[in-house]
Parts: C-alpha cells; structure tokens; sequence
C-alpha cells in the first residue's frame, strides 16, 4: 500500500470532519471548561480540525502497517 496516495478513508475524513468540527465547536462553546474555544475563529477551527483528522488517519495507517507486517522495511511490499 502506498502510503502517500489518499485511499477511501482520507477521503470519507475529509467530508465527514469539517461539519463534525463544527458541531463539536458548537458544543464546546456551551461548556464552561471550553468556553475559551469561543476565541478560535470558525474559518481557522474547521481546517485546523479537518487536518489534524487526515494526520491522525495517516499516522494510524502507519502504525496498522507496521504492527501488521513488522519484518518489512518500509520500502518493501506485502506479498
């Protein structure tokens, strides 16, 4: 598996996260302990929000692959 290419789950991410960003900054902003998320501008919330989800699917790609085949370098390919 080429790791650098976006598959179908970077892709699901990608859509689902920005409305999920929103709502959970919706919600953040009616809980005392968060109100200081009130600060954060949507326009820097939601991307902030959307690529730290794409980092997370990467690293977590990354590490399935690794525990999954943990003789192969990373240049070589399952057979």
């Amino acid at each position: 598996m080429n790791q650098s290419k976006a598959d179908e789950s970077m892709m699901i991410s990608g859509i689902v996260t920005p409305p999920v960003a929103m709502e959970a900054k919706k919600t953040g902003q009616t809980v005392p302990q968060l109100s200081i998320i009130k600060a954060v501008p949507d326009v820097a919330f939601v991307p902030e929000a959307t690529i730290l989800a794409l980092i997370a699917i990467k690293l977590t790609r990354k590490w399935h692959s690794r525990i999954s085949h943990p003789f192969l370098k990373e240049n070589d390919t399952p057979s």
